[in-house]
């Protein structure tokens, strides 16, 4: 068992006083503007309330259906009535505690408090304990529930984000950066961490680095939830926002084929559901499913005519269909939506290689890399026309060197077209020995049989001192 410090006595107070009293009555949410699936399962469990009012099972039943669709502060009274029936059972406050989290912070802690004198093992308790501590300013409370949980789960990067707070408040500025380096070494992409790591290297006259995190942060989410298998209580989605977002989940688990049956419910439930409609066309067209897919893209280009993502994934599908010009023309109009867009850019200039438009190629992947440096796919691709380009005058083996290794770098050397691009770098450059390298890594990896044997090809060329060029147009 990890030893554990609760914290301020106020917090076990306040369990104290939360916990007595005579049962209440509920009341639900008004759930008059929601679809009508929602509020049938609203209804149904209250109504597994009303007929055994003493389980602690049916309140917290009725509390993860209110969780379950944003109706936090019902939720959190359904929860508390759970826990005065079953006060020995941990999930009650501490999913009382993630309800209240960013309406009630002293309440939040309280039924943290509350969690963890239950079960002082679970990581992720100390880590929510913790961040309530640190905003509500208790900084020498909330330090030894971070270091629980970095002690007890070294892999959970918000434990060591919450060490970093505690350092960065105390201007402890290296110790936060170690911190941040090991919340770092356990997830690489998430945003706050970078944001943080940037505001730390300023701190310590390191504007170069403090300058490459800030860009990271840049292209990642603002926030990222803690993995917490405890505060994911099951609940059978109901109504379309809710069976959207469990999709969404299982597509960020690695089941996309779970995920179809989810999207398109929430479709029959609601049919002019824009985020719905992209969701089940991007994961139709990944499965090859194309005219499945152009279908629900279209939809959602109509009923979200703002959003880039759609036309951008539409004129993917287009272009796999032959249909090059609708699929420029949507780039083009993603990119009058945001100019920045990466995907954008990347696409439309594929087609306009595919096209001999070499010259207006280059300038999409320019584009592409001034919006985010270490895009690995504009990269490589522009590393490939540096290298192999008939025309001497488009040609820099320097650069289209440094282009590839970038992009190998970034997928780790396990993507074939990267390490193509690279072999041909390398024997744009003279360093034939290196290309026959990189050249035979690129045909081992890639599924591609064609590429592969134009790779093998390329092979031959390398061992003979010979570069590779593509044919003129």
């Amino acid at each position: 068992m990890i030893a554990s410090r609760i914290g301020p006595p106020w917090v076990v107070a306040a369990i104290a006083v939360g916990c007595a009293g005579p049962a209440v009555e509920v009341a639900l949410p008004d759930t008059g503007a929601a679809e009508e699936v929602v509020r049938r399962a609203v209804e149904d469990a209250a109504e597994e309330v009303r007929t055994e009012p003493d389980s602690a099972a049916a309140w917290a039943a009725l509390g993860d259906r209110l969780h379950a669709h944003a109706w936090d502060a019902e939720a959190a009274s359904c929860y508390a009535r759970a826990e005065i029936l079953e006060p020995q059972e941990f999930s009650w406050p501490y999913m009382r505690a993630v309800c209240l989290a960013d309406t009630d912070l002293a309440g939040a802690a309280a039924a943290l408090a509350r969690a963890i004198e239950i079960d002082p093992d679970y990581a992720p308790a100390h880590v929510r304990y913790g961040k309530a501590l640190v905003d509500l300013g208790w900084l020498d409370e909330a330090e030894p529930h971070f270091e629980i949980a970095t002690r007890a789960a070294p892999g959970n990067p918000h434990a060591w984000l919450g060490r970093a707070r505690v350092a960065m408040a105390r201007s402890d500025f290296l110790g936060a950066r170690s911190s941040l380096e090991r919340a770092l070494d356990a997830n690489p992409n998430l945003g706050e961490v970078h944001r943080l790591l940037a505001q730390t290297h300023l701190a310590l006259n390191d504007p170069d680095a403090a300058a490459r995190h800030a860009e990271a942060a840049g292209h990642l989410p603002k926030k990222t939830p803690m993995a917490d298998s405890r505060a994911a209580r099951a609940v059978a989605p109901a109504g379309s926002m809710a069976n959207n977002d469990r999709g969404i989940e299982l597509v960020r688990e690695g089941r996309p084929g779970e995920a179809v049956p989810f999207f398109e419910e929430a479709l029959r439930i609601n049919p002019e559901f824009a985020e719905a409609h992209y969701n089940l066309g991007t994961l139709l067209a990944r499965g090859g499913r194309l005219d499945e897919a152009i279908r629900h893209l279209e939809d959602a280009v109509r009923l979200g005519p703002a959003n880039a993502d759609s036309r951008v994934n539409l004129g993917i599908a287009l272009a796999s269909r032959g249909d090059r010009d609708r699929a420029t023309t949507l780039f083009r109009e993603a990119l009058a939506i945001d100019p920045d867009h990466v995907a954008a850019h990347v696409r439309l200039g594929t087609v306009l290689e595919s096209d001999g438009a070499t010259g207006d190629a280059i300038a999409e992947y320019r584009r592409a890399l001034a919006a985010q440096p270490d895009a690995y796919e504009p990269a490589f691709r522009l590393a490939w026309i540096l290298a192999t380009h008939p025309d001497p005058g488009q040609r820099g083996g320097a650069e289209a060197v440094r282009l590839a290794e970038l992009a190998c770098a970034a997928t780790e050397f396990g993507h074939a077209s990267a390490l193509d691009a690279l072999a041909a770098a390398y024997a744009e450059t003279g360093r034939f020995t290196d290309a026959v390298t990189a050249a035979r890594k690129a045909a081992r990896l890639t599924q591609d049989p064609d590429l592969a044997a134009q790779i093998r090809e390329r092979v031959a060329l390398f061992e003979s001192g010979r570069p590779f060029r593509e044919t003129p147009e």
